[in-house]
């Protein structure tokens, strides 16, 4: 079975037009309005989610320029840090830059 018609350009839409799923705009926010630049596992505890749920998205957002609040911004990685929770290892950081 292959990938519907729709999905495909539903897709489409969304990685060339800068559009957001739902997920994806819930771990934006969360990189875009923290003072510091947070980890994998730091956005999941702040929005709720399973790690495995953020991980996947915020390798998407690194790959779209995102239009917010008229301005246009990447998700890029910010180095390494330990991260806040258990076991408190060595972490890549994401923030938001206005492009």
């Amino acid at each position: 079975m292959g990938v519907r018609d729709t999905s495909l350009l539903a897709y489409v839409d969304i990685r060339d037009n800068g559009n957001l799923t739902r997920m994806q705009e819930q771990v934006f926010r969360i990189i875009i309005y923290s003072d510091v630049p947070m980890t994998n596992k730091e956005i999941a505890k702040m929005a709720g989610l399973d790690i495995n749920c953020v991980t996947p998205r915020v390798g998407e957002l690194r790959n779209m320029t995102i239009m917010w609040e008229d301005k246009n911004y990447r998700v890029v990685d910010a180095g390494k840090r330990p991260c806040t929770y258990k076991p408190h290892r060595m972490c890549h950081t994401w923030k938001a830059e206005e492009v």
